[in-house]
């Protein structure tokens, strides 16, 4: 069982209606309950930082399966690694481990939450939709309206995330950091 990739989504798409993230996973076909266990750890996860009225949704593939939340528009680098963080609880279920503390990691979420979050980004967001206006936004800019009319201004750099450590093949995985925090080893 492997975490491929993690990524934040802008948008609507192929597996959530709106903003999120989602996690793509490879595991062996009798290894499929795991999706049920990230299912639970995830919602909880989620009940437990305030993001009671989120969506899960699970797209299967052969090999795995991509695993997806919708979250704040502006706290999309954390909604990755609330998915991870289920994850990788999830993978430590499927192995027997027992069921650590979930404070730990649940108060470092909160605080990548609050570090990420952006009141006057979310209110610039909500007046221009009230006024049926168009809203485009990237890392660098946000753009109210379309065409002439529109206003672009500049975002400020964000806080890079915290570099992940690199698995098999170069790919990122959440497993080493995270794993320390639900098995009782890390800070708390």
């Amino acid at each position: 069982m492997e975490l491929i990739d993690s990524r934040r989504l802008t948008g609507p798409g192929l597996l959530l209606d709106r903003e999120g993230a989602v996690i793509d996973v490879s595991f062996d076909p009798w290894q499929d309950n795991v999706v049920k266990l990230w299912r639970e750890r995830v919602r909880r996860l989620l009940d437990s930082l305030g993001w009671a009225n989120e969506t899960i949704a699970v797209r299967p593939f052969s090999g795995g399966a991509s695993l997806a939340i919708t979250a704040p528009f502006d706290a999309l680098f954390a909604a990755c690694d609330v998915a991870e963080a289920a994850w990788a609880a999830a993978v430590a279920a499927r192995a027997g481990e027992a069921e650590q503390d979930p404070a730990p990691i649940r108060e470092a979420l909160r605080q990548e939450i609050d570090a990420e979050r952006d009141p006057q980004l979310v209110a610039l967001r909500d007046g221009a939709l009230a006024h049926g206006v168009t809203f485009l936004i990237d890392d660098k800019a946000v753009t109210v309206g379309l065409g002439t009319g529109s206003r672009t201004f500049p975002r400020p750099e964000p806080s890079p995330p915290a570099p992940l450590p690199q698995g098999e093949g170069g790919t990122a995985t959440a497993n080493p950091l995270v794993s320390p925090l639900l098995l009782g080893e890390g800070p708390g």
